[in-house]
């Protein structure tokens, strides 16, 4: 090392303890004032009932009353300091995380023309010392962090609440702190976080999502940061980091509170399942953030759709994809689902009367309701629809009989259940969720138009931010004119599509394999260019044979210390079948555990429900012929497939599928 890295290097581990020690300072004030505050809450209780002690024995007594009154009085300034100690507890939380690693870049940045330039460090939260007027670190989501993700070296400017400041970006660098201590640094004047990024995906795969504010590039931060759009949609490639970049722009929108004060409790994430929640849970926390809600869709129609016993959506898919493109299910719903059955479901709504009596209100409209869904099936002149493409009048009377057969049931079908829920909503409103400011809608690709005007009657002050991907639509076919219908069914002024095309989850390898499954051109997915192990795609003759190789490759990804393989079929129904095979021969996590906990381990999970994780390695289970043969199962695979970090193998007994 050089005499001038020598002394660079001391400078910055100086700036570094320089740091600490103003965090640790800070760290030290804020458990102070909070046992201060708890001792202080502590207090006031037992003065409070100390006082209450004295006596309220009959609400019908006047003096009892005033002293109820005075009680109530009392419980304000405990319900003060409480709020002061949570905050606290929050400062606590980001300091701790702060002191472990406080800043990840820096960036020497010149305010004036032939001025001094500053040096502005960088981390997942802010740290000044208010007294001292001093900066020791600005936070990610600060209007200057935007220069270091958006600009090379050279002339910059960033909009500040005061205006547009310009100036000259002279040096950009990112640091690798763990504990407290300076690992390395190093010049990153082109690609944001290439090297940190490479060896992070080079790692085992995370039981939960990570913060990846040292790695944002800067498209995702273009989106992050957007600010403009009622409706921002993101068309983003497996791996591209869309639910990532929809979390930290969560961050953003609370930390810069959406022109107005926003916070966790104004932002819903809608999730495709419940592992998904569980798997994405610690990012917000990760960044010093209170969690957000998030909901499944079908909790959400449970909780409109009281007392009503609806088809769970994990059943609903089970069904589907195991039938053909021209499947009576497949039909019912793309068309129960359509703009043109809405026009009916508008006619039937205007039909409900606004007042239903005052006992068991909710219950009477559903039985309302559910008398004028079933007229509009039976009767002939209910059935005068407006036939979308791709849908024939024997079609209609097909799903007709399929319809009246499901509404004999106790248990409502899915498709069924959405189309009740937009009537109920256009009918009489939800009364709910009118303040959610910021919408999030993961997996866009698989919600289908009534379920877009659904969540426009229920949240229409909100701004929404559409995640998706087209090529992983699994009971419909998709491309990209499906985000221009959004703006229409959202009702939104302004709207705004970006796409994320560089896929950073796969080895090129995988990558490569699972592009060639698709029959379009999808020559704008690009890769991180990490390289990794061929694909391995393998039939037997015999079921035994085809057992042994898929215990031989869990065996051979936990020989290579991968720490979640997952075995993934078609459907649940394979899972189930391929589980009572295999649970003797390992240790294999049932179907429905993943997300109960942490995606840690061996797992079997049908094509649905693996949407939006990852794993170390991936075993394609019955890639067979029979399961994978019709242009409708590409996106399947494609799927299933992009799960998959360093590994990837397809085994089936029989005849490979051709699509492979």
């Amino acid at each position: 090392m050089t005499e001038n890295k020598r002394w660079e290097r001391a400078q910055e581990e100086a700036y570094l303890r320089e740091t600490l020690e103003a965090a640790g300072e800070q760290l030290a004030r804020a458990r102070e004032a909070t046992d201060r505050r708890r001792e202080e809450i502590a207090q006031a209780r037992r003065e409070l009932w100390e006082n209450a002690d004295r006596g309220i024995t009959n609400l019908w007594n006047a003096d009892d009353f005033e002293a109820l009154a005075e009680l109530n009085q009392g419980l304000a300034p405990i319900a003060e300091l409480a709020a002061d100690c949570m905050e606290n507890e929050r400062k606590i939380r980001r300091l701790e995380l702060l002191v472990q690693s406080p800043y990840f870049a820096g960036m020497d940045f010149c305010f004036e023309e032939g001025g001094e330039a500053e040096r502005i460090y960088i981390g997942r939260t802010a740290l000044m010392e208010k007294r001292a007027a001093k900066i020791y670190v600005y936070d990610w989501r600060s209007p200057i962090a935007g220069v270091f993700y958006r600009f090379l070296p050279g002339e910059a400017f960033y909009d500040a609440p005061g205006g547009r400041i310009t100036g000259s970006l002279q040096r950009k660098r990112q640091y690798e702190i763990k504990n407290g201590i300076l690992l390395s640094y190093f010049e990153t004047d082109i690609n944001i976080g290439d090297e940190i990024l490479r060896r992070q995906l080079s790692e085992n795969a995370s039981p939960r999502m990570k913060a990846i504010v040292e790695t944002i590039q800067r498209e995702q931060d273009a989106v992050i940061r957007n600010r403009d759009s009622d409706l921002l949609m993101i068309q983003g490639a497996a791996g591209s980091g869309k639910t990532s970049v929809a979390l930290h722009r969560a961050a953003f929108l609370m930390y810069r509170g959406l022109e107005r004060s926003l916070s966790a409790g104004s932002i819903l994430i809608l999730s495709p399942n419940g592992a998904f929640e569980e798997y994405i849970s610690d990012v917000l926390p990760q960044l010093g953030e209170d969690n957000v809600a998030t909901e499944v869709f079908e909790e959400l129609m449970g909780s409109l759709l009281e007392g009503q016993s609806i088809q769970p959506q994990r059943e609903f898919l089970e069904m589907a994809l195991g039938e053909g493109s021209g499947g009576i299910r497949k039909k019912s719903i793309g068309f129960k689902t359509s703009e043109a059955f809405m026009e009916a479901l508008d006619g039937l709504a205007a039909q409900m009367p606004l007042e239903t009596g005052a006992q068991d209100a909710a219950g009477e409209r559903l039985r309302r309701l559910r008398e004028g869904y079933r007229a509009l099936w039976t009767e002939e002149s209910g059935l005068m629809f407006r036939l979308p493409e791709g849908i024939s009048w024997e079609d209609i009377r097909e799903i007709r009989e399929y319809t009246l057969g499901n509404l004999e049931a106790e248990v409502l079908r899915f498709d069924d259940a959405l189309a009740l829920l937009y009537g109920y909503v256009k009918a009489w409103g939800s009364g709910i969720n009118r303040g959610l400011r910021q919408v999030m809608v993961d997996e866009a690709q698989d919600y289908y138009p009534l379920q877009y005007a659904v969540l426009r009657l229920l949240f229409p002050c909100a701004k929404f931010t559409v995640l998706g991907d087209v090529n992983q639509a699994l009971t419909k076919r998709e491309d990209l004119s499906f985000y221009g219908g959004l703006q229409r069914l959202l009702g939104k002024k302004s709207a705004s599509l970006v796409k994320l095309n560089k896929s950073f989850r796969c080895t090129r390898e995988i990558l490569r394999f699972s592009l060639g499954i698709l029959s379009r051109n999808n020559g704008e997915v690009q890769s991180f260019n990490r390289s990794g192990e061929p694909v391995a795609a393998e039939a037997f003759d015999s079921r035994e044979a085809y057992l042994d190789r898929i215990v031989g490759e869990v065996q051979e990804g936990l020989r290579r210390g991968y720490e979640t393989v997952c075995l993934i079929c078609k459907t649940e129904e394979n899972c189930r079948r391929l589980h009572g095979e295999l649970c003797l021969r390992m240790e294999l996590r049932p179907v429905g555990e993943a997300g109960e906990g942490t995606l840690r381990g061996i797992f079997m999970l049908p094509s649905y429900m693996a949407k939006g994780l990852e794993f170390d390695a991936v075993i394609v289970c019955d890639a067979d012929s029979a399961n994978y043969s019709r242009e409708w199962d590409r996106r399947i695979l494609y799927v299933e497939c992009t799960r998959a970090l360093h590994r990837l193998s397809l085994f089936c007994q029989g005849e490979m599928s051709p699509l492979i």
